[in-house]
């Protein structure tokens, strides 16, 4: 069978999994390949890993994802400044809290 740059259908599942866990292969790797052996998962996620197609796909997704948020950012903070030449100071709270979920500061749960 001869090589290809497509990624295969559990490879795609890997990089998607891969970039959204914060980089833990092996986590990545009991996702995309649910049949195998648990305990080789750590040895075959390095497999997977090191081929270059993957590589490639793990950075460009990062950095569309990285993209993506830094556009969400700037949107947020166009708002908060809007908001604050308003004087609405409740709408700009809102504004900031909403920033600091996106960065990862908070988390959406109930407030205690």
């Amino acid at each position: 069978m001869p090589r290809t740059n497509q990624l295969t259908p559990r490879e795609i599942k890997f990089v998607r999994e891969f970039v959204r866990n914060g980089g833990n292969a092996t986590a990545a790797h009991r996702i995309a390949y649910p049949r195998g052996n648990p305990r080789l998962a750590n040895r075959n996620a390095r497999h997977v890993i090191r081929r270059e197609r993957v590589l490639l796909a793990i950075q460009s997704r990062r950095l569309t994802e990285d993209l993506d948020r830094t556009d969400l950012i700037a949107m947020h903070h166009r708002s908060y400044e809007e908001a604050m030449a308003r004087s609405d100071t409740s709408g700009a709270c809102e504004i900031l809290r909403q920033m600091a979920i996106l960065l990862g500061f908070l988390t959406r749960g109930k407030r205690s």
